[in-house]
């Protein structure tokens, strides 16, 4: 088994849209400039290959997921189980997961709901043990 997950298609065109129409923007701007154009090229070009370039891979032997600045990978017997939590942002709450590892030292991978995924990836994350259930967590900032 060998399964790719990518994020969704709609943020990925909004991430090119915002390259083009940021850079074009800055650099058209009578207040842009150059300095404005680069500073917008560079954020928005890193925007974009977080975006093309993040992916979650799921394979016999454990999950791992990769973004342009780091690749974490965990064994299937290195899981202890999945926690789901919220963030909170301007826009309103995000729901997450959360890949929980059985050792200190082992990455804790998180992720949120982003991704293309199917039922293949719905069934292997519900086959891991639900640590919300298990051992929930106390207080608030818990």
């Amino acid at each position: 088994m060998f399964h790719v997950y990518r994020i969704q298609r709609s943020s990925r065109l909004l991430a090119a849209i915002f390259v083009t129409v940021g850079t074009a923007w800055a650099f058209l701007s009578e207040n842009g400039g150059l300095i404005a154009t680069i500073v917008v090229f560079v954020f928005a070009t890193w925007l974009v290959a977080i975006t093309f370039r993040t992916e979650i891979i799921l394979s016999d032997d454990g999950i791992e997921l990769r973004s342009v600045f780091h690749k974490r990978h965990l064994r299937i017997e290195d899981i202890k189980g999945r926690r789901q939590y919220s963030t909170y942002g301007r826009y309103g709450a995000s729901s997450n997961w959360k890949i929980v590892p059985n050792k200190d030292g082992l990455p804790t991978l998180k992720f949120g709901k982003g991704f293309e995924f199917d039922d293949v990836f719905s069934g292997w994350l519900n086959s891991l043990p639900d640590l919300d259930r298990a051992e929930p967590l106390h207080g608030k900032w818990s």
